[in-house]
């Protein structure tokens, strides 16, 4: 009597330390499945990479079709549409998707909203299913459902949801990894959204900088020139009669001046589209003189044919100092004295 007491005792204690082995084996796969998996999400660059990795590291070694739902949002944070992103499945593999579906609310939504996971036995049976989702599961005769939700700061972005052939009864072991795993997969999310986020409002900010910087040039260059032009236009009729040398000096000024204009509005154009096939387009690839073009000190200084270069050419051709120079001759030009002083 006392042989078999012990023997119970023995089998007792034998029994508590496999349950011990088994648990602290799974506490063990667990954590190398959260590090491991952690790992491959971090080099992730995209929220499309994100879901690949998760489903590669995660689904890929059950039996379950696994998709990584995500929501869109409208303005006032309120969902308007259900996204398959990308899903897994035992005989077709990993599949990226863009499949969309008008979101509505259910019975489900204050469960999952609390962050609980879901399970469905069978979707025919489970009144809490709605109609919809129902049908689709029934058509594909994966009658079993787990709706896992992806939580950041208290709200809900999308699901983990998990599907099985015909009526299946689901076990916490089948579900930890995907559990376990969830947090890390909606954080990676929400953070590839925010830096998506952050991308497109810098670049936004870059064009609205552009737009300003090119209406600043836009008002000190062409606007000046073309503003001139209206001017000696007005002269041009008075001037003939008075005398036809200075009428025909204005003709020419307007003609130069006209010239400038049509350049500055070519050098903004190549700023608005970059290359090489741009600048030979408008002829302002090369910094060489053109036409006979020598310098600043010859005939293309401040009195020769680099009257007609455009500020931006002036500046990178000759210096700051002579295209200030060539500046103050075109104001001398039009009867405004002007000099330039340095220090």
């Amino acid at each position: 009597m006392e042989t078999l007491e012990l023997f119970a005792q023995y089998a007792a204690v034998a029994i508590h330390h496999g349950h011990l082995f088994e648990s602290s084996r799974g506490a063990l796969d667990e954590m190398r499945l959260l590090y491991e998996t952690s790992q491959r999400i971090g080099l992730a660059v995209d929220v499309d990479e994100v879901i690949t990795a998760y489903l590669e590291q995660v689904a890929r070694h059950t039996g379950y079709v696994c998709n990584v739902c995500l929501y869109d949002f409208d303005s006032l944070g309120q969902r308007t549409a259900v996204v398959v992103r990308g899903r897994w499945d035992p005989d077709t593999g990993l599949q990226r998707l863009e499949d969309r579906m008008p979101y509505s609310q259910d019975e489900l939504d204050p469960l999952l909203d609390t962050g609980q996971t879901v399970t469905v036995v069978d979707v025919r049976t489970d009144a809490r299913v709605p109609a919809g989702l129902r049908r689709i599961q029934e058509e594909s005769g994966r009658l079993a459902l787990v709706m896992i939700p992806l939580m950041v700061r208290g709200q809900r972005i999308g699901l983990v949801v998990l599907s099985y052939p015909g009526v299946h009864k689901w076990n916490e072991t089948g579900l930890r990894p995907y559990q376990a795993t969830a947090g890390q997969l909606a954080i990676a999310i929400d953070s590839r959204i925010q830096q998506g986020l952050i991308y497109e409002r810098g670049q936004q900010l870059a064009v609205l900088q552009e737009r300003q910087r090119l209406s600043r040039e836009l008002h000190d260059s062409v606007t000046q020139l073309i503003f001139s032009t209206t001017l000696i236009a007005q002269s041009i009729a008075p001037a003939w009669k008075r005398d036809p040398l200075e009428g025909q000096r204005r003709l020419d000024r307007l003609l130069e001046l006209s010239q400038t204009a049509l350049r500055e509005m070519r050098t903004l154009l190549v700023e608005l589209r970059p290359g090489d096939e741009t600048q030979k387009e408008y002829g302002l690839l090369s910094d060489q003189p053109q036409g006979g073009e020598t310098g600043p000190t010859g005939p293309t200084g401040p009195t020769g044919p680099n009257q007609a270069l455009t500020g931006l050419e002036r500046v990178r051709r000759f210096g700051l100092l002579e295209a200030l120079r060539l500046l103050a001759v075109d104001f001398t030009h039009d009867g405004v004295e002007v000099g330039v002083r340095t220090y």
